[in-house]
């Protein structure tokens, strides 16, 4: 294969799989959800919420793979299973799916690994996430596994004296705040948030509660670059950084959504844009060019 071009990558939260309202009655959102996603025409697709689409034969992600013109990476969906992953064949080939390893609890929110080859000298690794939404800690698990995978995975199959990349993305719904930006819409107080919600976004006392980012600050403290953060940082434009960093759930809040990439895929990336979707979350789309990833940017490989 050679070198592909300009792809759009997209993250899509379906909310309830696309066949149900909070109250559990039914809502058939997949025709919909799926012509708000092909109009971007993307190459690959991070999904959280699709816990039904593996089951019943798979009679859901079928319809969807139709509906798209993507494939399903292998394995990435299974019932009950919050994330999954659709590619392009004709723009990169899925080499290999390695499943988290964990009970039911922690493949919630990273189901694997996967490497594809887009016709370079080393792979893309890709996780798809949807952290806990109840437990700081376990989110903080999850994420430094997420970490740890993605990378290894990444650079797995390149033989002695082949560059080492680490060319890796790691996005979705991180259910965390991110780190503090001064342009950035004011966050949420304690008493605008659900009590079930303070639980992994706060911490502190009742009256003393600070928001809490040990997920972000994992990410970063691992060399990860949050894509909305360093493309906020590029400009000088108020209102551009202010849309960048804008909240992603459609009823305000916070920034839980999110796109991180290793250090030699920071200059491959661009132009991210939060797009309506039916959805009680707006979908990430974003550009990303393999040529353009830069192996010399990785800062220290893991031993």
């Amino acid at each position: 294969m050679s070198p592909a071009p300009v792809l759009r990558c997209m993250s899509v939260n379906a909310w309830r799989s696309g066949t149900s309202n909070p109250d559990g009655s039914p809502a058939d959102r997949i025709p919909a959800l799926c012509e708000a996603i092909a109009a971007h025409a993307p190459a690959m697709v991070g999904f959280q919420e699709v816990n039904e689409w593996a089951k019943e034969d798979e009679k859901l992600l079928g319809e969807v793979e139709d509906r798209l013109g993507l494939t399903a990476v292998p394995g990435s969906f299974l019932p009950g299973q919050s994330t999954g992953l659709l590619y392009d064949p004709t723009a990169m080939e899925c080499k290999e799916w390695e499943p988290a390893e964990g009970n039911e609890v922690f493949w919630q929110g990273f189901g694997g690994t996967a490497r594809f080859d887009l016709g370079l000298p080393y792979s893309l690794a890709v996780v798809v996430v949807h952290l806990s939404h109840q437990s700081a800690p376990l989110a903080l698990h999850q994420a430094s596994a997420a970490n740890d995978r993605v990378r290894r995975v990444a650079d797995r199959s390149q033989p002695p004296g082949a560059p080492r990349a680490e060319a890796a993305m790691v996005f979705g719904d991180v259910n965390q705040p991110r780190l503090p930006h001064p342009e950035a819409p004011p966050e949420p107080s304690p008493d605008q948030l659900p009590a079930a919600n303070l639980a992994y976004r706060f911490t502190g006392r009742a009256g003393e509660e600070q928001v809490d980012r040990p997920v972000a600050e994992l990410f970063d403290r691992c060399r990860w670059t949050d894509l909305a953060l360093h493309l906020a940082n590029e400009t000088a434009d108020r209102r551009e950084q202010a849309r960048l960093l804008a909240p992603t759930g459609i009823n305000g809040g916070f920034a839980v959504d999110r796109v991180y990439v290793s250090e030699s895929v920071v200059p491959a990336v661009r132009k991210l844009e939060q797009v309506d979707i039916p959805s009680d979350h707006k979908a990430l789309v974003w550009e990303f060019t393999p040529s353009l990833i830069d192996p010399s940017l990785t800062t220290r490989l893991h031993v």
